[in-house]
């Protein structure tokens, strides 16, 4: 026989069965709430007022720290590369002379103020763009996203990988002898009936 005691209100009468339902209910759905607030977190949802603070502001900080720096050495590593290759072409072009200038008649060498000008002023503008793009809010949510997924990610255990590296190995090994061996046969066939006028290794 069930027990009747007062409802959560105080108002109707509720069985000990209905609220020890009413209870499981509710644990189950402040449960779902803390999923849901976790999974808003990996996702990378920021509090309100995050978004702006001016063009130096970092969004989101904390978040997908590694995607961030990763993808702030690739930029990194573009910016320089183009950057050498910009001096590099200033410097070897005949037709600009931005660091010599004629005394007499006789072309001398000075320092390559205006190299150096055009090169850094190309490195600023890059820099700039790139931190202004690498921290839209759009951009950081994908970079944020990315990380969060990468860390569900099962890695493989450094048995497997090189279990599955031998395997590889010897297979193409198998494959190249295979396939070596089928065109020596093709090659004297071909010889046989004179297709081809040398013998293989001949």
């Amino acid at each position: 026989m069930a027990v009747v005691t007062k409802g959560n209100d105080g108002k109707e009468p509720m069985a000990d069965d209905d609220r020890d339902r009413a209870e499981h209910e509710r644990e189950e759905e402040r449960k779902r709430e803390r999923d849901e607030d976790r999974e808003d977190a990996a996702r990378g949802a920021a509090p309100s007022g995050q978004i702006g603070g001016g063009f130096f502001h970092l969004y989101k900080p904390g978040q997908g720290y590694w995607t961030r720096m990763g993808t702030a050495g690739g930029a990194v590593l573009l910016i320089a590369l183009f950057a050498r290759f910009i001096y590099i072409s200033l410097a070897v072009s005949p037709r600009i002379h931005l660091d010599t200038i004629v005394v007499n008649g006789i072309e001398k060498q000075v320092f390559p103020t205006w190299k150096l000008i055009i090169t850094g002023s190309f490195v600023l503008l890059s820099a700039g763009f790139a931190w202004y793009y690498l921290n839209k809010p759009k951009v950081v949510d994908v970079f944020i996203a990315t990380e969060s997924e990468m860390k569900k990610v099962n890695w493989t255990s450094r048995r497997e990988i090189i279990g599955s590296t031998k395997v590889v190995i010897i297979f193409m090994f198998l494959i190249a002898f295979f396939l070596f061996f089928v065109d020596l046969f093709f090659a004297y066939l071909f010889y046989l009936i004179k297709v081809l006028h040398k013998a293989p290794f001949t």
